[in-house]
């Protein structure tokens, strides 16, 4: 029990809420960068609910730490999910873009 108390109290406080907040905006700007110059490629439902489950896992995390219950190895590996399916997501459709193109 005194575990948990002691992982509430590591994850609520403000330094650690900045930690999170700065993780998943060096994510967004290394998203921004691929994206950078491009305009964001159109996609489909599939690529969409790969963005939206990794959404809903990285929301759902921060949720919880937002209650004293993060787990920071959870974060960090959701992060990196997010990130590259975002990445996969925007080289794919440019890709399918590019294709299209050349017919």
């Amino acid at each position: 029990m005194s575990d948990h108390v002691v992982q509430e109290d590591r994850f609520t406080d403000g330094a650690a809420f900045t930690s999170l907040n700065e993780d998943f905006r060096r994510v967004v700007e290394r998203i921004q960068t691929e994206l950078n110059g491009h305009a964001l490629p159109v996609l489909d439902a599939e690529r969409l609910a790969g963005i939206d489950a990794a959404e809903r896992t990285v929301d759902s995390l921060a949720l919880a730490f937002r209650r004293g219950a993060g787990d920071q190895d959870a974060w960090h590996g959701a992060l990196v999910i997010y990130e590259s399916t975002w990445l996969e997501t925007i080289r794919g459709a440019r890709d399918s873009e590019a294709i299209k193109k050349i017919y």
